[in-house]
């Protein structure tokens, strides 16, 4: 995906931080499910955080805003700004990654064949969620970061390599 062709610091010139002045739980959730709703509420109270979402219709009990049609600078700095990050959207796995975000992915019925390879891929699928009742607090966080890096840094140089060699001119 050409999103992870690029690190961290390539995005932030085009990042637009909310301004929404206290700490959220942000919901990407491509795919409505009913399982990843009734967690998030739970995590809401539990935690005490408020809840942003990408959805038109307010769906969380505890929600602050809804951003159906953000900008892709304002989606980056959602997730940036975000304490923690659910969802079943594998851009929103693949920005949480790259902005090193606590976070769990719920798989999408559909699409979620991508977001288990590349999880899978970078040593990651503690991340995977497939039932909420088998949530753990720990699932949000990553245990070796160095690791999950020089696998992402190498599958990133594997891709421009390809590119650079089949689209460069010779």
């Amino acid at each position: 995906d050409p999103t992870l062709l690029l690190e961290k610091k390539d995005y932030e010139d085009i990042i637009v931080k909310p301004s929404l002045g206290e700490k959220y739980i942000l919901v990407y959730m491509m795919e409505n499910n009913r399982q990843m709703v009734r967690l998030v509420n739970k995590l809401s109270r539990a935690l005490g955080l408020p809840v942003v979402q990408r959805r038109k219709d307010q769906i969380f009990e505890n929600e602050i805003m809804r951003t159906y049609t953000s900008t892709p600078g304002e989606f980056i700095g959602l997730i940036e700004g975000a304490e923690y990050v659910v969802t079943n959207s594998f851009h929103g796995t693949v920005f949480s990654i790259i902005f090193g975000k606590p976070f769990i992915s719920m798989i999408h019925s559909s699409t979620g064949a991508r977001t288990i390879d590349l999880l899978e891929s970078l040593g990651l699928e503690s991340h995977l969620l497939y039932d909420a009742a088998d949530f753990d607090f720990s699932m949000f966080f990553t245990k070796n970061k160095e690791e999950a890096g020089s696998k992402l840094k190498a599958l990133r140089d594997n891709s421009l390599g390809f590119l650079r060699k089949h689209l460069v001119k010779k």
